[in-house]
């Protein structure tokens, strides 16, 4: 898998964070990523259930692809349909 490509599916090289050099991409960061105190974790859920739960190097190798997680994990800055298509794209990120 591509060092830029999270173990979400999503390309680091597309986010401003990683852009702006605020942000090494989060393989680099272990999943510590600016916006996990919104949602009260140390690490993104999903980083956490790959990396220590599950032990695996990304979602495309989960049976449960797309997860709970996945649904529950939405910027809230994107409306349902947005969100939506960006599961699909990452999913198929994932899959190649």
């Amino acid at each position: 898998m591509n060092g830029l490509l999270s173990v979400c599916g999503c390309e680091c090289s597309m986010c401003d964070y990683f852009k702006n050099k605020e942000c090494d991409g989060c393989n680099q960061i272990q999943g510590k990523v600016w916006w996990i105190g919104y949602v009260n974790a140390t690490s993104c859920p999903i980083y956490d259930c790959v990396k220590n739960t599950k032990k695996i190097d990304h979602c495309g190798l989960c049976s449960e692809l797309p997860c709970k997680l996945w649904n529950d994990l939405k910027d809230p800055n994107l409306t349902d349909e947005q969100h939506n298509q960006s599961i699909v794209e990452r999913v198929e990120r994932l899959k190649n």
